[in-house]
């Protein structure tokens, strides 16, 4: 048994195999190698070698009468489940997705074959495959196991069997359902499935209030009073639960179905503040902690039977996710970091922002002319586009790439960024650059997106608790230069503020460090010109521009964990130098030296780190000290924005005053021009507060009724 199998071994004992009967075994008699570089290394069996063994399987099976098998990996659950073997076949769902999924009564073992056999089937995930950038996975594998071990010895098991789902064909069947059953000030889990166009259109909404009972009900847009649900069902609820209640939310506030008032509790977050580096889709949340089978697949085939295990699975998920929050002292994080920005985010949407279409047409043209100047740099014959043709240039210039599934040279940009490294060529970064450049243009200054644009934000997008944003990204747009003055008030007599945290992570890394002579002097100088001066002796005010550039990118590159090296390519500086700038930082400043290399020795003892507001970050596998480093400062800064934004939704001065992005430490605001004194008033005090015991952020606050671009 190698490394993988004792660790498997090893968890299977922790929980709480040992306590029963079980068996390891394998679907082949031999072990399957082939001829590595340097040594004989494992290899997965062929089907040829899998047929042969298999009746030694069966008679094995036969002999044991399990009541449970664990199907470890893709290979043994196409053994078991010929339909999920059919699924992986056609590529339509691999075993990530059908993991922790719960068979009940499977004939593993034909009729013919003696009596045959018939017993539970969990499949999970292969421990091989739990390694590197996705060992945190590893606790999915340990979620299945404990799965398996209720199907053995049921505890607050809930077969399928028992599950009652309902189809109410109308509103009035809907309320009689819902409120004959006791619906008062109850937990409510509600589940929406919309049209799959881009306007999302509402189709069927899921109630659930009670373990495997679920009730859906078909919106047929035709004598039906839709605001029942508001005023009775939704009303009723506390507090409603969601899985992704941004999504659900804004679809039904859009109609006019959702009040506000009405407390939120969302199983997606939850799971996110739990362990940030998992899944928090709701089939892959699902499967690991319910003994349910995989069904996502099922929407368009069982669509009555699909909304109704939505909602029920969420309402099961709620219990557990909320107990496991409590017991890890997590309620407050969840509660005031997660669930009251979900209003918010909503809100943030659905006002948008406005763009100036004869200035997108404008950088649209200008930026495409830099396109047309680059492509005449590209060898004639080439499309740039064509990742075939790319891949055969590469391989004749002498470049050597990997290979994708299909066999064809991988010319992705992390695999052409790590060969410009090893092999430099001057195709690779004109290559990049066109890639760029034709991507900002498509993704943000066409005219044909509109004059309005709707971004998503997502609470889920990083470990650390930053906020993400899609369609389109807005944190990818540049502070400097022209791009963001294509985004203009809502409309006349408006205008646009934003307020920035100014040198965020800075304070919150010298704050989580204990650094407060730091924190003292960051309002009084320009802290990039002092560490320059403080180490070379040159005033401040002598301090070249450039200089002052390479400091800034030392000390920003330290907080985001990013190493010397890393920094030294990106400025085109000797690594040498720059060791020489962030070792004169820390000499500066030793409690963050000292805060980060004990950081990481927590996190070697008790497999996780917690920031002041009590933010986890996990760790499995080895130890990854830069993402240690970066976690404080980012993952504190998240926090204090979020905390900001739930103040000022709090605090929200008129009806007339909209919240409509926020990005990096920025939020933006569009108001009455005539309200500019109340709103920069009003964004200061909201953000401008004591987060943490000594930890005040200064705030920047502009304003134009230009364009977003104009603020200074």
């Amino acid at each position: 048994m190698g490394g993988v199998g004792k660790k498997f071994r090893k968890m299977c004992g922790e929980v709480g195999m040992g306590n029963i009967r079980s068996r390891m075994t394998h679907v082949v008699r031999c072990r399957p190698t082939r001829q590595g570089k340097t040594k004989w290394v494992n290899r997965a069996p062929t089907p040829s070698e899998v047929k042969k063994c298999h009746p030694l399987l069966m008679d094995e099976i036969m002999m044991c009468h399990p009541k449970v098998i664990v199907c470890v990996g893709e290979l043994v659950a196409r053994q078991f489940i010929d339909h999920v073997g059919v699924m992986i076949e056609k590529k339509r769902q691999g075993i990530k997705k059908w993991r922790g999924s719960a068979f009940y009564d499977v004939q593993v073992v034909p009729v013919e074959n003696e009596r045959g056999h018939t017993c539970h089937v969990v499949l999970t995930l292969h421990p091989k495959d739990c390694i590197g950038r996705r060992a945190a996975e590893i606790e999915l594998i340990r979620g299945d196991l404990e799965t398996a071990i209720h199907a053995v010895k049921p505890i607050k098991i809930f077969p399928p069997s028992l599950s009652q789902y309902v189809d109410c064909p109308t509103t009035e069947d809907l309320l009689r359902y819902t409120m004959n059953a006791g619906l008062r000030n109850t937990p409510l889990a509600i589940d929406i499935e919309t049209s799959y166009d881009e306007k999302r259109r509402l189709e069927r909404i899921g109630i659930s209030r009670k373990n495997t009972n679920a009730v859906t009900w078909l919106h047929r847009k035709k004598d039906q009073d839709l605001h029942v649900l508001e005023r009775t069902i939704f009303k009723a609820a506390n507090p409603a639960i969601f899985h992704n209640g941004a999504f659900d939310t804004d679809v039904l506030s859009r109609d006019g179905l959702w009040n506000w008032d009405t407390p939120l509790y969302d199983t997606l977050l939850a799971h996110h503040a739990i362990n940030a580096t998992l899944p928090h889709d709701l089939g892959s949340v699902a499967t690991q902690y319910l003994p349910v089978q995989f069904w996502k697949h099922t929407a368009t085939t069982d669509p009555i039977g699909y909304n109704c295990k939505d909602v029920d699975y969420t309402f099961q998920l709620y219990a557990i996710l909320k107990d496991k929050v409590e017991k890890l002292g997590m309620t407050t994080l969840v509660e005031q970091h997660y669930n009251d920005l979900i209003p918010i985010v909503v809100h943030m949407k659905q006002k948008g922002m406005r763009r100036n279409l004869d200035e997108c047409q404008r950088l649209y043209t200008s930026l495409h002319e830099e396109i047309h100047l680059l492509e005449k740099e590209i060898p004639t014959g080439i499309d740039w586009r064509s990742s075939k043709q790319l891949g055969v240039f590469f391989k004749e210039a002498g470049i050597p790439l990997p290979l994708t599934d299909k066999g064809n040279p991988s010319v992705a940009e992390e695999v052409l960024l790590k060969a410009q490294v090893k092999t430099p060529h001057p195709a690779i970064d004109l290559i990049l650059a066109l890639r760029d450049k034709s991507k900002f243009a498509d993704t943000y200054l066409k005219p044909e997106l509109g004059e309005w644009i709707h971004p998503s934000y997502k609470m889920t997008g990083a470990y650390t608790g930053r906020f993400s944003c899609e369609n389109p990204n807005l944190q990818n747009v540049p502070k400097k230069g022209p791009m963001r003055k294509m985004y203009i008030p809502h409309a006349q007599g408006r205008m646009i503020t934003s307020a920035d945290f100014k040198q965020m992570e800075i304070y919150t890394a010298a704050w989580t460090a204990g650094q407060m002579d730091l924190i003292d002097l960051l309002p009084k100088v320009d802290i990039y010109n002092w560490s320059v001066s403080e180490m070379t002796g040159v005033p401040m005010d002598a301090v070249s521009d450039t200089r002052r550039f390479q400091q800034k990118s030392v000390i920003l590159g330290q907080n985001y964990g990013r190493q010397p090296p890393a920094i030294a390519k990106a400025l085109h500086r000797p690594v040498s130098e720059v060791e020489g700038f962030a070792a004169s930082w820390f000499t500066q400043f030793p409690k963050i030296k000292s805060h980060r290399e004990h950081r990481v020795k927590e996190m070697r003892k008790k497999g996780f780190i917690a920031n002041p507001f009590g933010r986890r970050m996990l760790q499995y596998g080895w130890i990854d000290a830069p993402k240690i480093y970066a976690f404080d400062g980012q993952s504190t800064g998240a926090d204090v924005m979020k905390l900001s934004l739930r103040e000022l939704w709090r605090n929200l001065p008129s009806s007339e005053v909209y919240i409509v992005g926020t990005v990096h430490d920025e939020v933006l605001v569009d108001h009455p021009i005539e309200m500019k004194s109340v709103v920069e008033e009003w964004v200061k005090d909201c953000m401008e507060r004591e987060w943490l015991p000594g930890l005040v952020i200064p705030v920047d606050v502009g304003s134009s009724e230009i364009s977003w671009g104009e603020i200074a």
